[in-house]
């Protein structure tokens, strides 16, 4: 079976390769034409999806190329010296992915809070702002909801989001699920068989998209203090939660994939479709539905906070101090809150607003974990 599996995801693999050069050529020739027609212009589009596509397909293949060798090694003197390896590469490839992806959501971020609003903003704009990286000067508009006209050329900021949920999916395999007698499982927390902590693990990741989705959608998401604090507590009930029933170290990195998987899941299921309403909309000559872009911008913003507790998740198990406490989860909580606080700090600074409270206490409160 672990054969079987080897060679035809390496056949399916060397096959979407392939496909991406007929691509390639196909999007050059395409593109080379002086004048585009506008069912040439559609089929320009539907080869820039298919090329997405492709380049997922060859990740998930890639994924399930090593696994079929992780089968075929299993048990032998060379599974140790795979399960190194392939925690090295998936992890560099998770470590690359979330750089793109957390540098994308701090820049743009940045850029709602820093724009200018008022001088020499024309009516169809929210702001602009000039910026100078790299010896280079750059100049950003950004619409109130969206231009007369699409562009031909529209770059889409999605799959920093999903490969990086998907290495990080993969390394809870690698390093957790595969071996979970011994990494998942701590018969001192509790004592229960593999299958089942691996299904708890997997199962509360949807149970918490499930829980913040309705919180979003409930009255609380119109009063910020409540619905933060309601989503403190429903963070608190994880973490003791995880903390109760696995290991220390992977309790607290089912808390950092709980979160990711609450922003991969935003990503995924509400700024994507509603980023694609709207320009669908605009390019049928109809004026998209600007709740969508509030929307989405809202659980984009919410992501933004995500991404230092997870970065902490991230780096924790080379810490014994935080996980290994009487009292993991509270650890933990205390630094997600205090490392949120830093963030809406840098946040509300952007805006040109000043808070002079919410840095001192984040960092009283990260340093009060020492104590």
């Amino acid at each position: 079976m672990a054969l079987a599996l080897f060679i035809s995801s390496l056949a399916i693999l060397i096959m979407l390769i392939i496909l991406t050069y007929y691509l390639r050529t196909a999007r050059i020739d395409r593109e080379r034409e002086s004048e585009i027609k506008e069912d040439e212009d559609s089929r320009l589009l539907n080869i820039f999806s298919s090329q997405n596509l492709i380049f997922t397909a060859i990740i998930l293949t890639t994924l399930v190329l090593l696994f079929s060798i992780y089968l075929m090694v299993k048990g032998t003197l060379w599974e140790g010296h795979l399960m190194e390896w392939m925690n090295i590469v998936v992890r560099l490839m998770h470590i690359t992915f979330g750089i793109a992806w957390i540098g994308a959501s701090f820049y743009f971020v940045f850029l709602e809070n820093a724009l200018n609003r008022n001088r020499d903003v024309r009516d169809e704009l929210a702001g602009n702002l000039w910026a100078i990286h790299g010896g280079g000067f750059y100049y950003l508009e950004k619409y109130k909801i969206a231009p007369a006209k699409i562009p031909k050329h529209l770059h889409w900021f999605k799959y920093e989001a999903y490969f990086t949920w998907l290495s990080g999916f993969s390394l809870l395999f690698i390093v957790y699920y595969f071996n979970a007698s011994s990494t998942l499982v701590d018969k001192n927390v509790l004592d229960i068989n593999s299958i089942t902590a691996i299904l708890i693990g997997i199962g509360s990741f949807a149970l918490a998209w499930l829980l913040y989705d309705l919180l979003c959608k409930s009255f609380l998401a119109r009063y910020p203090v409540l619905f933060g604090l309601t989503g403190f507590i429903l963070a608190s009930l994880f973490a003791y939660g995880y903390t109760h029933l696995f290991s220390a170290k992977a309790a607290y990195m089912h808390f950092g994939a709980m979160l990711g998987t609450i922003m991969a899941a935003n990503v995924f299921m509400v700024i994507i479709p509603s980023q694609k309403a709207m320009v669908n909309a605009s390019r049928k000559g109809i004026s998209p539905d600007a709740r969508l872009g509030k929307n989405a911008g809202r659980r984009s913003l919410h992501n933004n906070y995500f991404t230092l507790p997870v970065l902490f998740v991230m780096i924790s198990n080379h810490f014994p101090v935080t996980f290994g406490h009487p009292k993991p989860w509270l650890i933990l909580m205390i630094i997600t809150v205090g490392t949120a606080g830093v963030k809406h700090y840098l946040n509300v600074k952007e805006k040109g607003q000043l808070s002079v409270w919410v840095l001192p206490a984040s960092i009283i409160l990260l340093l009060s974990a020492a104590f």
